[in-house]
């Protein structure tokens, strides 16, 4: 029953593209898959799957049980062009940008959709985010200023004074995740928006190769005057960097390039505050490298707590 279900034909007249970007994360994509197959949406939808060139063969699982629409890229483009690649093939009035590794709980995408279309001042809508656990992620966040881009949740500044006013502002610590709200920006795990908008004010800003796209995307769509809503009451489980874990270097390297680009395009920082932004980030990234190697070779060493 459940193969025929998932071998089903795409269907007309769509009114939903879910849009999923994968790199080396078969499983988790199977996993993703079944969850939305076994959901309950009333519309007409499609699945596009843009593979950035993972390991030969890894998605033989996939193709054999899944009738969904796959583009093959030759090497890895990123994440925000391989979003658009999906986004240029779509047929939905409506986009659901959907991580490899979650699992959609079952009335998830149809709450999103049915919001989208009942808020029309909305330019995007996220769910809440949690770990495979159960405990909460932290998906949502104040836009980063020059002050709190320092504050993160790694951060020095943050381990040293972790109830401090700037981070707790920054990474609204505060916030009450059980209500409703509009926020500055949602993680981008799981956003949907319409593609009427995304033509509106343009598609993902492809000079994001990884991470940070989200950030620009909800700070774009206030620009425009939308709003960017958060609702609790569904819940998307995301296992967090299954494909970004196996790259930590990278990943670490992409987000703080991100972020720079995100103040140099968005702030227009002066000579001396574009200097020393770069400098700053740069020295991030080295605690934080330091900080998780020396983590390391204490668990090897048997000091794990």
């Amino acid at each position: 029953m459940l193969l025929n279900i998932l071998k089903m034909s795409p269907k007309e007249n769509t009114n939903l593209s879910i849009i999923i970007v994968n790199y080396n994360t078969e499983e988790e994509l199977f996993q993703c898959l079944l969850s939305i197959f076994r959901s309950s949406i009333k519309v007409n939808y499609e699945i596009i799957l843009i593979d950035n060139a993972s390991h030969r063969d890894s998605l033989d699982k996939i193709k054999n049980r899944f009738n969904i629409r796959i583009v093959h890229n030759i090497r890895n483009v990123g994440f925000a062009r391989a979003v658009n690649q999906g986004i240029y093939r779509s047929e939905g009035e409506y986009i659901l940008l959907l991580n490899p590794d979650t699992k959609v709980e079952d009335n998830t995408i149809q709450t999103l959709l049915d919001f989208m279309k009942n808020k029309k001042e909305a330019g995007c809508v996220a769910p809440a985010i949690t770990y495979p656990d159960g405990n909460p992620q932290p998906s949502v966040r104040s836009f980063p200023t020059f002050l709190k881009v320092f504050c993160g949740r790694q951060s020095l500044f943050t381990r040293l004074f972790p109830n401090n006013p700037i981070t707790r502002s920054y990474l609204l610590t505060d916030l009450d995740h059980t209500k409703q709200q509009e926020v500055d920006w949602v993680m981008g795990a799981c956003i949907m928006t319409r593609k009427s908008t995304l033509e509106e004010i343009g598609l993902l800003d492809e000079k994001f190769f990884l991470f940070v796209e989200d950030a620009d995307l909800c700070y774009r769509l206030k620009e425009h005057g939308y709003k960017v809503f958060y609702i609790p009451e569904v819940k998307v489980i995301h296992l967090f960097g299954a494909s970004t874990n196996k790259l930590p270097q990278r990943s670490l390297f992409s987000h703080n390039v991100g972020m720079f680009k995100f103040f140099e395009k968005h702030y227009n920082p002066n000579f001396l505050l574009q200097h020393l932004l770069f400098f700053s980030l740069a020295l991030r990234v080295l605690y934080i490298l330091t900080f998780h190697m020396i983590k390391e070779q204490l668990k090897e060493m048997g000091f794990s707590h």
